[in-house]
């Protein structure tokens, strides 16, 4: 996550039933790695995440992209691969 967006509280509301003094920036910055640089990853409150487009915490709140997407392959669906936003493997 970008350290510019990190400590943002959803004070205009923009984010659907989630506080308006949704303080995550301190837990943000607890939990980051530094020596990984600069930003990094975070989940939030999925709730809206399911809307086109999505309207969840990580993106409303946060300006956050989705950084891979978790796949069940077929036939059996017994294992899963990883792919970017324009469907690209990124690993099985």
């Amino acid at each position: 996550m970008r350290g510019d967006v990190s400590h943002n509280s959803n004070s205009d509301g923009a984010v659907a039933m989630i506080s308006r003094r949704n303080q995550l920036g301190p837990h943000i910055a607890a939990a980051s790695l530094p020596e990984l640089g600069a930003g990094g990853s975070w989940s939030t409150c999925t709730n809206g995440a399911h809307a086109t487009p999505p309207s969840d915490v990580a993106h409303v709140q946060f300006g956050s992209r989705v950084a891979f997407k978790l796949v069940w392959a077929p036939p059996d669906f017994d294992t899963f691969v990883l792919v970017d936003d324009e469907g690209r493997e990124l690993r099985r």
